[in-house]
């Protein structure tokens, strides 16, 4: 599986948490020693045959998308339809310049268990780059109903996206990871309700001219606990953006936690342009797209002291 590395900047997290905006790549992020996700994996997603015989059958016709889980999407589940005025049981495979909306469910892929970062896992890094062996992650896609579970957390809200498009790399109606459609706005792909404990990298961001504050939250978990949304999980090398020399490398999403002013837990000694090896309880779990996560830190339990320290820059 090929690597992909992403530098998140102080200043593309603060563009995206003041502006909402939906960065459309593919997942990312950290872990340090090969965590299992222990008993939320084992509760994770329960099908929605639970809920009754009537809730499996689909409403309508197959339609030309198909889910990242591989089942098509019927006519009965599309609940808007947008660059054509085609009904879903009429859309055709060339009807380009199409998006269609879906409420009420999202997919995911259970997380591997396995990430590593340069601090915990120094001898499988060379000048900050990761250079051991990891096994991709093989767990299928699935949907995920609101009111299933998914790594012990349980699904509230959820909305996906489909599209058509006349492009080289997407030759056939497809999945979007992403919200485009007009009445998007500030919505989220999915979010949940329940909390999860998971280590990482927290970084506050420093004050700068863009953040003239500072104190923007910017965590990289170095475990492998959370859903991964979408299709095929990627394994990404993601850097800190408080220190190029701080890097993680697994198919977990990186996670915006706001700003150290508005923290409603105690800092654990942490301050403005601070970077540590935390362990985090998060709770109100957001998904912007397949590599960002919004939530809100409920405790902070410090497991390094402060690895790096930015200056500020105004």
């Amino acid at each position: 599986m090929g690597k992909h590395k992403i530098l998140i900047t102080a200043g593309i997290l603060a563009v995206s948490l003041l502006a909402g905006c939906a960065n459309e790549q593919k997942s990312e992020n950290s872990s340090g020693t090969s965590a299992s996700s222990g008993s939320s994996s084992e509760k994770s997603t329960e099908s929605s045959s639970e809920s009754g015989a009537s809730s499996d059958i689909p409403k309508g016709e197959p339609t030309v998308f198909t889910g990242p889980d591989g089942k098509p999407i019927y006519a009965g589940e599309i609940t808007a339809i947008e660059g054509t005025e085609k009904t879903a049981e009429n859309l055709a495979k060339t009807d380009y310049g199409t998006t269609v909306i879906c409420e009420g469910f999202q997919y995911f892929t259970e997380p591997s268990g396995i990430a590593y970062n340069n601090y915990q896992n120094a001898d499988m890094f060379d000048d900050y780059a990761f250079s051991g062996d990891i096994s991709e992650n093989k767990n299928p896609s699935k949907r995920v109903n609101v009111g299933d579970e998914i790594c012990g957390l349980k699904l509230t809200s959820a909305v996906s996206e489909f599209k058509i498009d006349d492009y080289a790399d997407t030759p056939e109606p497809y999945y979007y990871d992403g919200l485009s459609f007009s009445g998007a706005g500030d919505r989220f792909l999915a979010e949940f309700d329940g909390t999860i404990t998971i280590e990482g990298f927290l970084g506050v961001g420093a004050r700068s001219s863009y953040d003239p504050d500072g104190g923007l939250l910017g965590f990289m978990p170095t475990e492998s606990k959370l859903p991964i949304l979408g299709g095929k999980p990627e394994l990404y090398e993601r850097t800190s953006f408080v220190s190029s020399e701080i890097v993680a490398y697994s198919d977990m999403p990186g996670i915006q936690c706001g700003y150290f002013r508005n923290m409603k837990c105690d800092s654990a000694g942490l301050g403005i342009g601070d970077v540590a090896l935390v362990r985090l309880t998060l709770s109100n779990i957001k998904y912007r797209n397949s590599q960002t996560v919004d939530a809100e830190i409920e405790k902070i339990e410090l497991i390094s002291d402060v690895l790096y320290h930015a200056e500020d820059t105004i």
